[in-house]
């Protein structure tokens, strides 16, 4: 739907190259300084597309989600590789909350540690209700599900064809395991 602006009381739709402009355009509050050498389009702010190169390989990383995940005492932590099946991700995490206080921890854990090396992941799906809620960090997917909905959409029996990961054995690098938000 494209957007539309007021004109004389009137609103009318904005065309191709005005709706550009916009996508370039930083979140509304946001001002860059007088002289400032960033253009407004600039990964580096924040807004707009980023190509930025992952600070570790995605398999260090689903390891490293899982470990988090251990921590946070969750149960039934698997970690699938899936590429060659679904090549929409390289890794699937699959880990059970007790509850919806423990899933909602869970996903604030890895939301807030990711952050902290500076994995950022696709807005939260599942997240108001936490029965099933998933993080999408591009390369590895988690999927944190409540034993209910573990044992009803029983993903593990979909992605058994799919090879498992030793997350315990993979090496992780200390600073990773030990950031902090």
């Amino acid at each position: 739907m494209a957007r539309a602006r007021r004109r004389g009381g009137r609103r009318t739709a904005l065309g191709r190259a005005e709706r550009a402009e916009l996508s370039s355009v930083p979140p509304r509050g946001w001002r860059l300084a007088a002289g400032s050498p960033f253009s407004p389009g600039d990964p580096r702010l924040g807004w707009g597309p980023s190509h930025q190169e992952p600070i570790i390989d995605s398999k260090t990383f689903a390891a490293t989600l899982a470990r988090w995940c251990q921590e946070k005492k969750a149960e039934e932590i698997s970690v699938h590789a899936v590429a060659e099946r679904l090549g929409l991700a390289e890794y699937f995490l699959l880990v059970t909350g007790l509850n919806k206080n423990h899933v909602r921890a869970l996903e604030n854990e890895l939301h807030m540690r990711g952050k902290a090396i500076g994995q950022r992941h696709h807005p939260v799906e599942g997240g108001e209700l936490h029965w099933w809620v998933v993080l999408d960090f591009d390369d590895v997917v988690v999927h944190i599900l409540q034993p209910e909905a573990r044992a009803y959409y029983d993903l593990d029996r979909l992605y058994r064809d799919c090879p498992r990961l030793d997350w315990e054995a993979v090496p992780v690098t200390e600073d990773l395991h030990a950031a902090e938000a």
